[in-house]
């Protein structure tokens, strides 16, 4: 792994998170590449216009913990890793040793029963730049935050208020902390 770290917590632009965005999906296509094995693209769900925060970090590390976890427990080898903490939020781009029909699965699994999952998103990418999406699996899309919706429609409809979904993320993160 070579961890990368900027502890810049500003609010982010949107020239920002696209270049963020072109940069992870270059250093996916460049793992692919190299490794010819699946990649796990790991970043946090942070609404709002400040990405990087100690819960955003704590989420973080929980989530390679829990991927790390899975890896062992399914005999999948992480090959390489990059971790990057930067303006943007916290972010993780894995080639894996394993079949990516069966980590797309497993990964949304955890998204979607781990007491935190749902605050992760876990991307899966196959050869030749291929991205594995849930219903690729026949699997729902993500629940809301808030409600019980898809994510996508609240999301898009702006539902609800950024502040309203910062403080369920709290909530969340408090209530696993003190369990």
């Amino acid at each position: 792994m070579m961890p990368q770290s900027d502890p810049d917590t500003r609010p982010v632009t949107l020239q920002e998170v696209l270049d963020c965005k072109e940069r992870r999906v270059q250093l996916q296509q460049q793992l692919l590449a190299q490794f010819r094995l699946p990649v796990v693209s790991l970043t946090m769900v942070t609404p709002g216009a400040i990405k990087n925060t100690e819960t955003s970090r704590f989420l973080f590390q929980a989530a390679l913990g829990a991927l790390k976890d899975l890896s062992k427990k399914s005999q999948w080898r992480i090959v390489e890793g990059v971790e990057t903490i930067c303006v943007t939020g916290a972010e993780a781009v894995f080639a894996v040793d394993a079949v990516a029909g069966n980590l797309k699965p497993a990964l949304v699994e955890i998204e979607d029963t781990h007491p935190l999952g749902r605050l992760w998103d876990f991307d899966v990418i196959d050869q030749p730049y291929e991205p594995l999406s849930r219903s690729h699996f026949g699997l729902s899309s993500r629940k809301c935050l808030m409600c019980d919706e898809p994510a996508f429609a609240c999301g898009r409809s702006r539902r609800h208020a950024v502040e309203e979904l910062i403080a369920t993320i709290e909530d969340k993160v408090r209530a696993f902390r003190c369990s």
